[in-house]
This record gives structure tokens, sequence and C-alpha cells, in this order.
């Protein structure tokens, strides 16, 4: 594993299961892509995993964090798979990303209502009127996972500057619909 590569996870807690029904029923997603309800990264060396969460219990953490690969993988209670960064991720790509989750730890988890609300308007067909709710209604005092992961990626300049990383539930991340095939391997379960 190297620093920056995608986790893609299908979990079982309440909040996992009714983002893979939104995935399904908003967002009209089939196969392995429907299932996902979390993203995370692999963060610096010694491994880490770079993650936004509500609270992982077994830590006692919760928001943007990192934690030890090993005890997160024995500790997420769900399928996981890698998308493994190419070639095309320079170290000082990867030094960027680096930067990017330290500047983000602690960062506060947005729940509730707000977030919520970010993840229905990310399926919402009509993009201004969806951009108008957001502005108005949506806060910026947290942020979620695929947020979190977009930041880092946007920072590296992997992602566009303009990309709105608040509106890509973790379905997207499966496919090539975010276009970081040229950056990255296709899904691969590792549990």
């Amino acid at each position: 594993m190297n620093t920056g590569d995608i986790l893609l996870c299908s979990g079982n807690s309440f909040l996992s299961r009714r983002i893979i029904t939104y995935n399904k029923v908003v967002m009209g997603m089939t196969g392995l892509a429907a299932e996902l309800s979390h993203v995370a990264m692999v963060g610096a060396s010694p491994a880490g995993v770079f993650e936004a969460t509500t609270l992982n219990k077994w830590c006692g953490k919760k928001g943007v964090q990192i934690n030890d690969f090993n005890l997160w993988y024995w500790n997420y209670p769900g399928r996981i798979w890698i998308r493994e960064g190419k070639d095309t991720i320079t170290l000082a790509m990867r030094a960027l990303m680096v930067s990017r989750m330290n500047q983000l730890v602690g960062t506060k988890y947005e729940h509730g209502i707000p977030g919520v609300l970010e993840l229905a308007l990310a399926g919402f067909k009509i993009p201004w009127l969806s951009n108008e709710i957001a502005q108005y209604l949506c806060t910026k005092d947290g942020i979620h996972c695929s947020e979190a992961d977009g930041e880092v990626l946007k920072f590296a300049e992997i992602l566009l500057e303009t990309f709105r990383t608040n509106k890509n539930p973790p379905c997207l991340w499966w496919r090539a619909i975010l276009g970081l095939d040229k950056y990255y391997g296709k899904p691969r379960q590792i549990k």
C-alpha cells in the first residue's frame, strides 16, 4: 500500500445501510458500487488510515483522524476494497497528500441534518438548484468521508480545484465517474 491509495468500504451500521439504500434509490447505482457506504485513504508510513467518520468506537475517536491500518482493518465492520495509486502519482503528489491529511486531522464530522442534506443534494438532478440550496442550508464546520478524501486529492492536484468535494457520495469513488482512472487502478477486495 502507498500513501493516497483509496479505501472503499461497505459497512453494516445503521448509517451505512441508509447510505447504501440512498446509492440504489437516489443515485441509481447497481452492483458493488451501490454497496459502498464509506471512503477512506491510506495515510503516511507506517501505514495508517485517514478518514472522516462519526465515531470509531474501538479507538474512541470521531471526526477526521488517522489510525493504524491493522487496527482499523480488523475493527472495520464490513467489506473493504482498495484502489491502488498508479505511477502517475508522483512522490511530490504523495507529500502534498500527507500535508493536507495532517491539516484536516481533528476537523469535526458533518452529520445530522447538514450531512443528510449534503448527501441528498448529491443525487439532485438539477445542479443549479442543488447548489443554491447547499449554499444556504449546508454548514461548513464539518466534513464527511468523501469530502475529506476529495480535499486531499484536490490539494495534490489529482482532482481539479473546482471539484465539488461535498457532492460525491462514496458510491461514485468506485467507477471512473470522478476521473480517477488516470491515477488509480480498479478496486480490489482486501476484506
